[in-house]
């Protein structure tokens, strides 16, 4: 009786320590603790505050490779792999990163949605990684993102991967149409709808006379049909999204 209480506390004890060990990794998602007073302090604090991130997660995995909590730990070292790869602009890390969310992603050992955590994850740096290259790497893209739909059907983020990836699709407004018609069919969101449909109207009024006329702020009216023979940009934004408010100090530089 002695010795089975004595096997008890031991195994107690190693899965106190592996918890605390956890902790302490998801404690690190909280940044480095101190504020930085110039960009290159905050390159340094990011640089250190990673390599000891990724040297705990390695630890972790290396002690407790069975543990359920790895597939997660995997998926965290993958991130700060592709944080540090777009913070230096080294492409080797990306790659990097974009092989273990891909090995990640074709683990049968773990469930459903881990794996489309993983999936989601890669198209998603696939995205943040073009870097002006978004017309020659389209095709990828919207492959990776339809393929996402498929094996992925209830997952509520293929829509949006979908949306998203439209949105570099301009110059094309078929498939730009196509491929919001496929998110419209799949979304459950209420809001995503909202924002296709606009998307789906503005595509719309491509090719087609525009009528528009309105009281300006200044007390006249503006009629469009008066602006014949001149350039005209019409700019939509919204007062509630900070990328669009964003986007109007730079129309206005």
């Amino acid at each position: 009786m002695k010795i089975l209480l004595l096997l008890l506390l031991a195994v107690s004890s190693v899965l106190a320590s592996v918890d605390e060990d956890w902790a302490v990794i998801v404690s690190m998602d909280a940044g480095p603790g101190r504020k930085p007073t110039s960009m290159e302090e905050a390159r340094d604090l990011a640089k250190a505050h990673f390599a000891r991130h990724t040297a705990l997660i390695e630890r972790f995995l290396k002690e407790n490779p069975n543990d359920p909590r790895a597939f997660d730990a995997r998926l965290r070292l993958a991130a700060i792999q592709a944080a540090v790869g777009k913070m230096e602009d080294r492409q080797s890390l990306l790659d990097e990163a974009m092989r273990s969310l891909q090995a990640l992603e074709r683990d049968k050992s773990v469930t459903l949605s881990q794996r489309a955590e993983a999936g989601f994850r890669r198209v998603s740096l696939l995205m943040q990684s073009l870097k002006g290259q978004e017309s020659d790497r389209r095709r990828d893209l919207v492959a990776a993102a339809r393929n996402y739909s498929i094996r992925y059907p209830g997952d509520r983020r293929a829509p949006r991967l979908l949306v998203e990836v439209a949105t570099i699709c301009d110059n094309d407004p078929p498939l730009k149409r196509q491929l919001l018609d496929e998110a419209l069919q799949a979304s459950k969101e209420e809001a995503l709808n909202r924002r296709i449909e606009d998307d789906l109207r503005r595509l719309s009024l491509l090719d087609k006379p525009l009528a528009l006329k309105f009281p300006t702020v200044q007390g006249g009216v503006f009629d469009i049909a008066k602006q014949r023979g001149r350039v005209v940009v019409l700019v939509f934004w919204s007062a509630e999204a900070a990328p669009s408010l964003l986007w109007m100090g730079r129309v206005r530089s």
